[in-house]
């Protein structure tokens, strides 16, 4: 599920690094779209550059196949959806879009030459040594909220969502995963805590997402300290998508905030003795 945006933004730093873009220049250079001509990347990375959540003409219908085109890769989606009108909110404003990661993976994949996911496994996963995250089908059964079984229809919608949600993982692999920042310069790294992963008010040094798609939950929650080296983790990963088992996973999600902000009070009392 959304956990995918994690890894989007990782890659789009790494990028960055090695000066294949820059996320603080708009997309004028990279993408060719009128709508796109003067928003920054930084402003889609962190919901503030007014996109609308989903494309209102390009969709995934998970109980009709008949209804579905097979999309292979994000440039697939981003042809489909780029003539529409997107930047329908307000700019500056953070409002959660799964088109804007969207549109990332195609900005990827034009400055890589590569789908997102050849680029994902050639920047990130490779040096990270993490084998069992990708695109491909996993072997263990899902089940939607009703208790049955994921058709090889609702499993195709992994690919439509790519880079905003598609990738399947392991509790191993995300815990490799963590120690992406030693990939990034101290350059780099100061960049991290301009970025909104998804709760603009948490400590800057923890990294957290949740996320949902048919057959499965997920919960990425990763504490870092002031030099970015892992202190704690937390991975939460179901093969059962369900309104009651999302109720649950919110409070486990609300927990850690909790947690993040008793640390934060004790860290202030430490230290003002």
């Amino acid at each position: 599920g959304s956990i995918t945006k994690v890894f989007t933004v990782v890659l789009l730093l790494i990028l960055h690094q090695k000066k294949v873009i820059n996320i603080n220049n708009t997309f004028k250079n990279y993408l060719d779209n009128k709508q796109l001509m003067n928003v920054k990347i930084i402003d889609v990375i962190n919901h503030k550059a007014g996109i609308q959540n989903m494309s209102k003409n390009v969709k995934f219908d998970k109980d009709n196949e008949k209804n579905n085109k097979k999309f292979y890769n994000s440039t697939d989606v981003y042809n489909d959806l780029k003539n529409e009108k997107f930047i329908t909110l307000k700019k500056g404003v953070h409002s959660y879009s799964n088109l804007g990661y969207q549109i990332l993976g195609a900005l990827i994949e034009s400055v890589t030459n590569m789908t997102y996911e050849e680029a994902l496994s050639k920047f990130l996963l490779k040096p990270l040594h993490m084998k069992h995250t990708g695109f491909s089908k996993t072997n263990i059964i899902q089940y939607t909220h009703l208790n049955k079984k994921v058709t090889n229809n609702q499993n195709n919608e992994r690919f439509f969502a790519g880079s905003a949600g598609g990738l399947k993982s392991s509790i191993s692999d995300l815990i490799k995963f963590s120690k992406f920042t030693k990939l990034l310069n101290k350059q780099t790294l100061k960049l991290i805590p301009k970025i909104i992963f998804e709760d603009p008010r948490l400590n800057k040094y923890v990294i957290t997402h949740d996320g949902s798609i048919t057959g499965g939950l997920a919960l990425i929650w990763l504490d870092y300290d002031s030099n970015w080296k892992i202190k704690n983790v937390s991975f939460h990963l179901s093969t059962i998508q369900g309104h009651g088992e999302y109720n649950w996973f919110r409070r486990i999600k609300g927990f850690f905030q909790d947690w993040n902000k008793i640390a934060k009070r004790e860290k202030y009392k430490k230290n003002k003795k």
